[in-house]
């Protein structure tokens, strides 16, 4: 990590306390649908550079998103779903195959019927004592957490009925950077795909993929995680952690212009009458631990013009401290958001085909 002392345009001090680094604000934007193949690319706000990128491709049975960096190429993540059928599986080149990390549906009274909101498991190391005083997140390349030395649904989706535990496991090797007990599809045809692909180092944490059918269970509930692990530093500890991918409360945005922005080729006076009823646009969102104990890693502001026929632009504004307390790679929220925006985009088309 490379220290920096100054914080530039699109970045701000990040939630957990100026000496924990910044937020960095990221742009993200697709090209249209009539362009051919899919691509999104995500670049800061600040310089304009592109940081993630990621594209599209069919196979028989998936439609599968990669996220690279631009600078490398290398593959950092792929998003899984079913042509048909519902499913969200996320990749990572190291992998052991078949296996993932799964978004699922949370149902109240953990979340409001209905509102979309989405779970997953993650191995984090966490680690909350303050980085040295120069820490921060250098705009030219994004920081790097600071990690302890140790080595067929319906849609909308409906909760699966198997109890934690039912799926098989395996065990990769105890020599990989993935030594954890994980999540097995047999059916998952594709998830090798990848598999080939030059990866990127691993000097900081992949999110472990962690076995959970139940949408709902306690992070220390999953499978290989039997509670708080002690690393040779005793202010970190390595865990699995839940995490809600949720939409955000209307009235709630933090970004000023994200709901006018949408509606900027109405008339001035027809723009402000529709923002008064509208809100926050539905498609922003939050990752945040499930307790709350941390702010948001990640808050999505979406940006997307009403009417338009471009597919979803919005502004990522990233949590490097609180990613760097999680011990998790900052490409992997990326992913995530991503995966979110593309399932919201997909749950409007059921609902408006739905009524008719």
């Amino acid at each position: 990590m490379l220290p920096v002392t100054n914080r530039g345009k699109g970045q701000k001090d990040s939630a957990l306390g100026a000496a924990y680094g910044v937020i960095t604000s990221y742009k993200v934007h697709s090209n249209d649908v009539l362009d051919g193949q899919l691509r999104v690319t995500v670049e800061e706000e600040n310089t304009g550079r592109s940081v993630w990128f990621s594209e599209r491709m069919l196979t028989d049975n998936e439609i599968i998103e990669t996220l690279k960096e631009t600078a490398s190429q290398r593959v950092r993540w792929s998003i899984h779903r079913p042509k048909s059928g519902w499913y969200i599986r996320l990749r990572a080149p190291l992998f052991p195959p078949n296996a993932s990390v799964s978004l699922l549906p949370v149902e109240a009274p953990e979340a409001p019927a209905g509102s979309g909101t989405l779970s997953f498991l993650c191995q984090t190391r966490i680690d909350l004592t303050p980085p040295p005083p120069a820490y921060g997140t250098p705009s030219a390349n994004p920081a790097q957490p600071r990690m302890s030395q140790s080595s067929d649904h319906s849609y909308p989706p409906s909760s699966p009925s198997s109890p934690i535990g039912s799926a098989p496991y395996s065990k990769p090797n105890p020599s990989s950077p993935l030594a954890v007990n994980v999540d097995v599809d047999p059916a998952a045809s594709t998830t090798e795909l990848l598999s080939s692909t030059t990866v990127a180092s691993t000097s900081s944490l992949l999110p472990s993929p962690v076995a959970s059918t139940n949408p709902n269970p306690p992070a220390a509930a999953a499978p290989g995680a039997t509670g708080p692990k002690t690393t040779a530093d005793p202010r970190v500890r390595s865990e699995v952690t839940r995490f809600f991918v949720k939409p955000m409360p209307l009235g709630t945005t933090t970004q000023p212009g994200a709901a006018s922005s949408r509606l900027s080729f109405l008339p001035a006076a027809m723009s402000m009458n529709l923002m008064g009823s509208l809100g926050t646009p539905h498609h922003s969102f939050t990752i945040q631990t499930s307790s709350g104990a941390l702010p948001p890693v990640l808050t999505y502001h979406d940006t997307t013009p009403f009417l338009s026929a471009a597919r979803s632009t919005g502004t990522i504004e990233l949590d490097h401290g609180v990613a760097r307390c999680l011990g998790v790679e900052p490409s992997w929220w990326i992913a995530v958001a991503l995966a979110y925006v593309e399932f919201l985009e997909a749950r409007d088309g059921y609902l408006a085909a739905s009524d008719g």
